[in-house]
């Protein structure tokens, strides 16, 4: 995978998936080999096996995320970021996808309050203060 060749990872992350298969981290990662080779079927059921060994990992919950938005399933890519975000609130990485999929939605309330709590952990961010003034005018 570092080397670029996810077809040449996969029969290895196989192998030993089969041999560990309670390794959270290996499921996830042979997810990564197919989320790259786009076949976000084989991903999602990688992924979700990981999640149900390790359900408070939010980078696999983010994979899902991924996978959900790739798949046309965006309210359940925003029912998920919602719950990441509960979990982890001041990640202001997941928060910032969560607007986006807002704005996406054309959520300007909830774009809104997110970068109000957003500001609450950054305060002297520019660019969310620019951004929820940008917000605010979608709403008037």
């Amino acid at each position: 995978m570092m080397d670029n060749q996810p077809k040449k990872a996969l029969p290895l992350y196989k192998k030993l998936v089969e041999k560990y298969p309670e390794q959270h981290v290996l499921l996830r990662k042979m997810a990564q080999v197919y989320l790259s080779m786009k076949d976000l079927q084989m991903a999602e059921v990688l992924v979700d096996r990981a999640l149900a060994l390790h359900p408070d990992t939010p980078k696999y919950a983010m994979n899902l995320v991924e996978i959900y938005y790739g798949t046309e399933r965006k309210q359940e890519a925003l029912r998920m970021l919602e719950r990441i975000v509960e979990r982890r609130p001041n990640n202001l990485s997941y928060r910032t996808t969560l607007v986006n999929l807002y704005e996406e939605f054309e959520l300007y309330d909830k774009v809104v309050d997110a970068y109000e709590s957003m500001l609450l952990i950054d305060p002297t961010n520019v660019m969310l203060k620019r951004k929820l003034l940008e917000a605010r005018t979608q709403i008037q």
